[in-house]
C-alpha cells in the first residue's frame, strides 16, 4: 500500500491548536493496516519533521513496535 503525501495523517487526520481536524479519514489508515495486516505499507511524503515522521510511524509504519 502506497500512501502519498503521509503528512496529512498528521496535519489534516489530527487536530491541532484547538481546531478539529479537516480530513480525519487520514487518521482512520491505521484501521486499513489492521485489516489487511498481510499488505506491506510504504509511506512517501517531501515533508516529514519529525513530529510528523513519528504519527505516520505509529499510525501505519510500525503500529505494535515498543521502544525500550
Amino acid at each position: 500500500m502506497n500512501v502519498d503525501e503521509a503528512q496529512f495523517i498528521h496535519t489534516a487526520g489530527l487536530a491541532h491548536y484547538g481546531n478539529k481536524e479537516f480530513q480525519p479519514a487520514w487518521a482512520q489508515l491505521d484501521k486499513l493496516k489492521a485489516l489487511l495486516p498481510w499488505i506491506p505499507w510504504q509511506a512517501i511524503s517531501a515533508t516529514f519533521p519529525l513530529d510528523i515522521l513519528k504519527t505516520v510511524e505509529v499510525k501505519i509504519l510500525w503500529p505494535n513496535y515498543v521502544s525500550i
